[in-house]
């Protein structure tokens, strides 16, 4: 999540010195976020400028699902609190499930409804 931070700050700000200023870091560590996240998508998300940068399609793109992501992440960080553990079923597997795989799930005879 942090690198899709780094990335919207980036896009948004048009200037890795004044998002690594806005996102609390050096400007180098983001430059490695950015670089990493490049990396991860095999495509370049910004046009380094001499003042500046540009995003690119790609950059674009990655940075309006980020977006959403970080929107929905939020969320999810807000609604924890407020969760009635009483209105989950108790047939329901817990969340930790789903990263467990498909074996690992089978030998906990637990069914994710």
């Amino acid at each position: 999540m942090r690198t899709l931070e780094c990335l919207v700050t980036v896009v948004e700000q048009g200037s890795l010195t004044k998002a690594a200023a806005v996102l609390h870091m050096s400007q180098p560590a983001l430059s490695h976020q950015i670089a990493a996240l490049e990396r991860e998508l095999g495509t370049p998300v910004i046009e380094r400028l001499p003042r500046g940068i540009r995003p690119t399609a790609a950059g674009l793109a990655a940075a309006a699902e980020g977006r959403i992501a970080l929107a929905a992440a939020g969320r999810a960080v807000m609604a924890g609190p407020r969760a009635d553990d009483r209105a989950v079923s108790h047939r329901a597997a817990p969340p930790y499930v789903a990263w467990r795989g498909p074996r690992r799930q089978a030998a906990t005879n637990e069914a994710v409804t």
